[in-house]
């Protein structure tokens, strides 16, 4: 059995606190920034009230693209 962190907000709350343990809440932000922009309509478009609603799906999506990109 694997966990489904992309429909589970409360795993997905959990796998971010990993995300800040390796110092990576930078990037993490900047990416679930995006990734929340993207599906508000595009640059500009989220607020506050859309990144602290950010789904499951968004912010797993974001913590991938987080260390994909921290592993170069």
């Amino acid at each position: 059995y694997a966990p489904d962190y992309a429909s589970n907000i409360m795993l997905a709350y959990e796998a971010e606190e990993l995300i800040g343990a390796k110092g990576l809440q930078p990037a993490y932000e900047q990416a679930l920034l995006e990734i929340v922009e993207r599906d508000a309509g595009g640059l500009g478009q989220a607020t506050p009230f859309h990144l602290i609603h950010a789904t499951a799906r968004q912010r797993c999506e974001a913590m991938l693209e987080t260390v994909k990109e921290n592993k170069r």
